[in-house]
């Protein structure tokens, strides 16, 4: 038995919302969740992880589509347009995670925040 799961959840607007994306925000705020419990105990204040996100989210992002295209570079060479279009799918964790690291790195340093990992 073979099991088909569409891609799409559903449309909102004529923008199809996929799956994946929708994962991808259960994980963020659950991540968000836990680091907003675990900063009580070690004296983090809540806004501080809520700036860090605020911060690191967005450049994330941006980080991920860099790091696809880079690693594509021959299918986006010459149309910028389509470098930025991240409708057409094309995002890649490792910039993700990468770019991340350096936002929180830099806020911490900013902020003078300390972080025992």
């Amino acid at each position: 038995m073979e099991v088909k799961i569409d891609r799409v959840a559903f449309s909102l607007f004529g923008i199809d919302i996929m799956w994946y994306a929708i994962i991808i925000c259960f994980g963020i705020m659950a991540g968000l969740f836990v680091a907003t419990k675990n900063s009580k105990l070690r004296n983090i204040k809540e806004d501080e992880i809520s700036n860090l996100l605020l911060f690191a989210l967005p450049i994330s992002v941006i980080g991920a589509r860099i790091y696809y295209v880079v690693f594509e570079w021959e299918n986006y060479k010459g149309n910028f347009l389509s470098m930025i279009n991240i409708r057409e799918g094309g995002l890649a964790i490792y910039g993700a995670v990468i770019a991340a690291i350096i936002v929180v790195y830099f806020l911490v340093n900013i902020e003078k925040l300390i972080l025992e990992i």
